[in-house]
């Protein structure tokens, strides 16, 4: 996991794909939390934000600050003097996957978050997701099946790898391919036809 890694476009302030990448759904409004640490002083991290929103692609899960997004702007990748205006994390340094719907209260996804090399923190932590509206639970099945994919496929990525750098955007076309590059070693034609069940890539211009 990593803060404030996100590079995030000029035109609406969604994050820039990785090579490979394709977002699969995006919740708009979220929350987040993050605990991290043993709980003692000087050892502990904590993070939170009420007004954000959930990303989830084949390769990573991000929280977007909107109110920090729409102040910094683009220019908001790498800042120091920020506490939080993104978190990201591979999704293979995801466990304990759970999601919760509590009788009174706001539905909610669990995680236990690994760091990553150079990532800004330097303890696993306890990652909550707090979702406002309609999303939550398909957003949670997508990241299960993408972690049985990680699981099947042997397409991890080491611990020690150290944070994908963002190379100059490709061209894309106005339209694109609607299908998603779960299996790396494969098309993703061939990944969607072994699970057709998976969503098309997410795209900002599709309605939630």
């Amino acid at each position: 996991m990593a803060l404030n890694c996100v590079l995030l476009k000029k035109e609406d302030l969604s994050p820039v794909e990785l090579p490979q990448e394709n977002f699969l759904i995006h919740v708009k409004r979220a929350s987040f939390s993050l605990e991290s640490g043993n709980g003692y002083p000087g050892t502990s991290e904590s993070y939170k934000c009420s007004d954000g929103a959930a990303y989830l692609s084949n390769k990573r899960l991000l929280f977007i600050d909107n109110k920090q997004a729409a102040s910094l702007g683009p220019d908001s990748y790498g800042r120091l003097d920020v506490k939080l205006y993104s978190f990201s994390v591979p999704l293979n340094f995801l466990s304990e996957i759970k999601y919760a719907q509590p009788i009174f209260g706001t539905n909610y996804l669990s995680a236990t978050a690994e760091p990553v090399p150079q990532g800004g923190i330097k303890n696993e932590g306890k990652l909550r997701l707090y979702f406002k509206e309609a999303g939550g639970f398909e957003l949670y099945n997508i990241l299960i099946k993408l972690k049985q994919r990680i699981y099947e496929t042997g397409d991890f990525t080491p611990h020690e790898e150290p944070l994908p750098s963002y190379s100059p955007a490709q061209s894309r076309p106005n339209n694109p391919n609607p299908t998603t590059n779960l299996n790396l070693n494969q098309t993703s034609r061939d990944a969607n036809a072994n699970d057709p069940g998976l969503p098309p890539p997410y795209s900002p211009s599709q309605k939630m």
